[in-house]
């Protein structure tokens, strides 16, 4: 008997036609852009924890206890050297006026090195800090080195999350 081949070659052409419009309308979908905005470039990180850092200097050195807190991660941690971690932001505000009511504070901060990891910055610092008593008395100078850890914000920007430092010089010469 004569068979047609017709009906069959048209089924398989179809289906071959759908499956090759599924595959086409996936590959492009998978190559669409989303609505996710580009994450910034390491340099735009950087440049952005470089402005945060100047505005926390600024506030130190102005004695500025809330600008000092308005770049500091909500859940912030100071660990400052030869004393208690303040346990919540109440008790780290209480802990800058304490020092802007003791001590007019001057400093000069340099960055060692800063390491990038998606949402954390790592940065290692030196500099030399001096402590005026504001009763008079003689200044306190110190050497000191720290550990700042950034933390990339929901809205993008960078706040100081978790700090650590202490002293070059040994115990007897503060």
């Amino acid at each position: 008997t004569d068979r047609s081949p017709l009906p069959d070659d048209e089924a398989r052409m179809s289906k071959l036609r759908h499956i090759t419009t599924v595959f086409l309308g996936c590959t492009v979908l998978s190559c669409a852009t989303t609505d996710e905005p580009a994450r910034p470039s390491a340099e735009e990180d950087l440049a952005a924890i470089a402005e945060a850092r100047g505005r926390l200097e600024s506030a130190l050195a102005a004695d500025d206890v809330p600008g000092i807190m308005a770049d500091l991660a909500a859940d912030h941690l100071t660990m400052p050297p030869d004393g208690p971690t303040p346990a919540d932001s109440e008790t780290l505000t209480a802990f800058h006026q304490a020092r802007v009511e003791q001590f007019s504070f001057e400093s000069s901060f340099t960055t060692d090195d800063i390491q990038l990891f998606g949402d954390l910055a790592i940065e290692r610092w030196s500099g030399e800090t001096r402590l005026v008593p504001r009763g008079g008395g003689d200044a306190v100078e110190d050497s000191t080195k720290g550990i700042w850890v950034w933390e990339r914000q929901e809205d993008g920007s960078w706040k100081l999350l978790w700090s650590i430092w202490n002293s070059n010089l040994l115990a007897e010469d503060n």
